[in-house]
């Protein structure tokens, strides 16, 4: 997988709200996909303006006539309305009850506690039920929020030594999204340990500065 670069982070943080990804990899000569999961994992979205343009966004509009000829009309009555099956023989006693788990499904079950190592990020089941994607939670953002509360929106914890294997309170520091994404922009996973703590000091800056000047 290619890194990204600095000026495309910045063509991607400063496009992707009001462009569509497609254009953007044309530009950038990367896959769609590319574009959304770095966006995704910079926490960028779409602008209200983007979502604003059916033709561009792709959303249907209260006029939109597109699939019409085969959505359902009002009144329609579907054929099999007031039909009951009865697939007879044990077949009641033998269905799958709401919840019940069998087979490989049932292997794969892991109790609440349990933890993995996800794409180098160890994490902890934290709930049973929900998105699958809600269930497991981050090791060292459990950590931080059992001694700060909760992390708040447009934030992320990360790794001051980019180490996700040391996962201790000492190591691990609160920024916003912003910063974050200066700190891929400087390609801050390729300094040293010792020099780390200085970029992460230097991206805030660099955003507040910025935000500053857009204020004006």
């Amino acid at each position: 997988m290619t890194t990204w670069t600095s000026d495309e982070l910045r063509i991607l943080e400063r496009d992707y709200p009001h462009r569509t990804a497609q254009e953007i990899a044309d530009q950038l000569g990367r896959s769609v996909r590319s574009v959304h999961k770095k966006a995704a994992r910079l926490g960028l979205r779409k602008s209200e303006d983007f979502y604003a343009d059916p033709a561009r966004s792709g959303r249907l509009t209260g006029d939109d006539t597109r699939g019409s000829a085969s959505r359902f009309r009002s009144g329609h009555t579907p054929w099999n309305k007031g039909i009951s099956f009865d697939a007879g023989g044990r077949s009641a006693q033998n269905r799958f009850k709401p919840g019940e788990l069998h087979g490989a499904a049932a292997k794969r079950l892991q109790p609440l506690g349990t933890e993995r190592v996800h794409k180098g990020i160890r994490q902890r089941k934290i709930r049973m039920d929900g998105p699958k994607r809600q269930r497991w939670k981050s090791v060292h953002s459990i950590l931080w929020e059992e001694h700060h509360g909760p992390i708040p929106d447009g934030h992320i914890v990360t790794f001051i030594n980019g180490d996700p294997t040391d996962i201790r309170l000492d190591n691990l520091t609160l920024v916003p999204r912003a910063v974050l994404l200066e700190l891929n922009r400087r390609n801050w996973n390729d300094l040293p340990p010792d020099l780390r703590p200085a970029a992460i000091t230097a991206a805030r800056l660099a955003v507040a500065a910025r935000r500053k000047e857009r204020g004006k």
